[in-house]
């Protein structure tokens, strides 16, 4: 940090905040300000958001199924235009189905006799 003044009363260079320089009166006008501000911006969100409630509940709903969006699937949504992709369940079920593949696989490969069947009549070699 950086001083300026002398080293009871100066002011520091990133010193914000700490020190006002005008009045009460003028310190609840601002206050007054702000909140009708920021009240006003409320208002208007708010109006947006009930002018756009359908879209705003069906990029709600694609959330909760997909769990991630990007942009141009957001675009799409709010379009109307319905979203066809894997949700993160069908994606988990593809990779079950391709690891119990790979086991079964790998049993066969691993123990040859694992997939003879012995039960039927043994073939006679002049027969073919």
């Amino acid at each position: 940090l950086v001083h300026y003044g002398n080293d009871e009363g100066g002011r520091w260079l990133a010193d914000f905040g700490t020190g006002r320089e005008y009045s009460d009166r003028t310190a609840e006008m601002i206050d007054i300000e702000v909140k009708a501000l920021m009240d006003e911006a409320y208002q208007n969100v708010k109006q947006i958001l009930l002018n756009h409630k359908r879209p705003m509940e069906d990029l709600k709903d694609a959330l909760i199924k997909y769990e991630t969006l990007d942009g141009d699937e957001v675009k799409q949504i709010l379009e109307g235009k319905p979203l066809t992709k894997p949700t993160v369940g069908d994606l988990l079920e593809a990779e079950r189905r391709k690891e119990k593949l790979y086991e079964n696989e790998k049993k066969a490969t691993s123990d040859p006799d694992a997939e003879t069947d012995f039960s039927g009549p043994i073939p006679h070699p002049e027969l073919g």
